[in-house]
């Protein structure tokens, strides 16, 4: 099973920089988008599929948050296609992330929501089923 235990970070000039369990460190707010020349590992990498799952959450958790409430929404079909989740396990993701969202987001604590949104993913068969075989 996957998840975090990454931990955010005061930068230099006072910017968050969040540093994943992978000692990767990228700075609070920072696009979505990596290229795949930043990292040196293939997209089936479970590590590699971490750090783009908790990049996205960092640069998009109030969005998540709130379509988590609304259990729809573009930002959570992306979270869904970062995990690898085909288009009916999105609805499932959809669907028990808005059942959830009081625990998943029961602190304003990014972190805290990650994990939760592991747990989530974790605890139901068809929704574990969309981490790639490693």
């Amino acid at each position: 099973m996957y998840g975090n235990t990454g931990h955010f970070t005061d930068g230099m000039r006072g910017q968050k920089k969040y540093k994943n369990v992978f000692g990767i460190t990228i700075e609070a707010g920072l696009s979505t988008t990596i290229a795949p020349t930043e990292m040196s590992a293939t997209s089936t990498d479970c590590r590699w599929m971490l750090a783009r799952i908790e990049q996205f959450f960092d640069a998009s958790y109030p969005q998540i948050a709130e379509e988590s409430a609304q259990g729809q929404g573009p930002h959570l079909e992306a979270l869904a296609a970062l995990v690898g989740c085909n288009a009916q396990q999105t609805m499932l993701l959809e669907k028990a992330i808005q059942q959830n969202y009081h625990s998943v987001f029961a602190k304003e604590d990014i972190n805290h929501s990650i994990n939760e949104f592991y747990t989530v993913v974790n605890s139901d068969n068809q929704l574990a089923a969309c981490w790639p075989k490693s």
